[in-house]
């Protein structure tokens, strides 16, 4: 098997990985708005992935919407157990002055059509 190049993440800065028994999770930072977003992929049969689909096997990265929620905190750290994983989020200052919401909605847009 040869490595598959993945489109998916130019532009992005991959922070961290961390792998699990048969899945991955990523912290990658995005270029141009410098925001913080977790990707995951692999097996999903007890909903590790944090993914709203019922999807067993996802074989590509998908963006983890229900993290950007938290638009007054970002990922600071991840980890992965067997069938399990955590992201540690820490509080932004309070003088973060960008307008969350339309940001976050374009990141979902933009990385969702994958």
């Amino acid at each position: 098997m040869q490595p598959i190049l993945n489109e998916q993440f130019f532009n992005l800065e991959i922070i961290k990985i961390s792998c699990g028994e048969k899945f991955c999770l990523a912290m990658i930072k995005d270029s141009i708005t410098k925001l913080i977003s977790i990707w995951t992929w692999g097996r999903n049969k007890e909903s590790q992935l944090g993914l709203d689909d019922d999807n067993i096997e996802n074989s590509r990265p998908k963006l983890v919407p229900y993290l950007l929620e938290f638009v007054n905190h970002y990922p600071l750290n991840i980890s992965c157990g067997k069938n399990h994983c955590l992201v540690l989020l820490e509080k932004k200052e309070d003088n973060f002055n960008i307008d969350n919401k339309q940001i976050l909605n374009q990141m979902i847009l933009k990385y969702n059509k994958f």
